[in-house]
This record gives C-alpha cells, sequence and structure tokens, in this order.
C-alpha cells in the first residue's frame, strides 16, 4: 500500500506541475487573444474614420469646381437666345432641341446647386 500511495502522490505532483504550468499558458493566450481583437476592431474604428475623412475632403474639392460649372452654366442659360427673334419660322425640331438644351442646362443646374449644398 506504501508504494502505490508513494506512486499516486509522484503521479499528483507531476500532473500538478504540469498544470500550473499550462494554466498561465492558457491565460496568456486569452489574453493575446482579446489583445488582437482590441486592435483589430481599432483598425476598423480607424478604416472609418479615414473614409469619413477622405469623403468630406473630397467634397470640399468638388464644392470648388461646381461651383465653376454652376457659373458656367449660369452664364450659358442667360446668354443663350432661347427665342431666336430673327427668325419667326422655327422648324418644330429647332423648338425641341431648345427645349432639349433648356431642360439639361436647368437640371445640371439643379444638379449642382444641389452638390455646393451638401459639400
Amino acid at each position: 500500500a506504501g508504494v502505490l500511495g508513494t506512486g499516486a502522490s509522484s503521479i499528483w505532483q507531476y500532473n500538478r506541475a504540469n498544470y500550473m504550468f499550462d494554466v498561465p499558458l492558457k491565460q496568456n493566450r486569452e489574453f493575446q487573444i482579446q489583445n488582437v481583437q482590441m486592435a483589430r476592431f481599432s483598425l476598423f474604428r480607424e478604416d472609418v474614420r479615414d473614409l469619413a475623412q477622405l469623403t468630406s475632403e473630397k467634397a470640399q474639392t468638388y464644392l470648388v469646381t461646381n461651383t465653376l460649372q454652376l457659373g458656367f452654366i449660369i452664364t450659358v442659360l442667360f446668354n443663350f437666345d432661347r427665342n431666336n427673334a430673327g427668325d419667326k419660322t422655327q422648324s418644330f425640331e429647332v423648338e425641341m432641341l431648345t427645349v432639349l438644351f433648356s431642360a439639361s442646362m436647368l437640371t445640371a443646374f439643379f444638379w449642382l446647386i444641389t452638390s455646393i449644398w451638401l459639400s
């Protein structure tokens, strides 16, 4: 019985030593997994910040170009003679082209006003 008790005690000490060795390793592994996940989600947040910053910078760049384009469209609209007062006999096609031209210019005007307003 003494030999069996001594053998069981040595096995118990061996298993306990392995257990005490494994516990800090498992803890460190769990902490490392948590740290990696925290760093990963921090990178996600940084990506979202970068995208938002890029969008606002691009909107500021478009503000200048869209304002210039709006000025050009206003100039064309006010300097374009849509009635053609010198020629009273306009064909239907010319009238429709005039209407389509005016509609496309007004559409561009409203799109540019909206983009300037939102940037």
